[in-house]
């Protein structure tokens, strides 16, 4: 089973949470939990999951959203028992939300997976070509995608 772990309007698993306590989002029509199939309203920093439920977990930009990013990612390695998926913004990239209350970089998510004692792991860096007035385009960090084996 596939559990999507802030899964927005774009839901991709079995079982799709988000937490919807912003009134902005519902104003604007981002999110009709009523029309995502199986959905769980849940805070991700507190999946209401057993332990080993999922095969896989994604969790695409939400880890920059929380107060506890190690807390989150402790709850992702709890509730799957195979892998995790996981994509957010680095650091440097451009276009930040006034929503996003972290910031990462590769070094950070190296350090804190050791830190859990994680032992299979893949972390990649997207870059994304911007123009420049001295140089035909720079390549600058723009997402960090993560792959996480129990």
């Amino acid at each position: 089973m596939l559990l999507d772990v802030g899964c927005g309007i774009y839901p991709k698993g079995d079982v799709n949470c988000d937490l919807f306590i912003d009134p902005i989002s519902r104003d604007v029509g981002m999110i009709d939990p009523q029309i995502i199939p199986n959905f769980i309203l849940c805070d991700a920093q507190h999946l209401p999951f057993r332990n080993d439920t999922f095969n896989k977990v994604l969790c695409f930009h939400v880890i920059e959203h929380v107060n506890d990013p190690i807390l989150l990612l402790k709850e992702l390695i709890r509730v799957t028992n195979d892998k995790i998926n996981l994509k957010c913004p680095h650091r440097y990239a451009r276009g930040k939300h006034d929503f996003h209350i972290k910031f990462f970089n590769v070094t950070w998510f190296d350090q804190v997976l050791r830190i859990l004692r994680v032992k299979r792991y893949v972390i990649k860096t997207n870059l994304k070509g911007f123009p420049h007035r001295f140089f035909p385009i720079i390549q600058l960090p723009n997402e960090i995608e993560m792959l996480i084996w129990k």
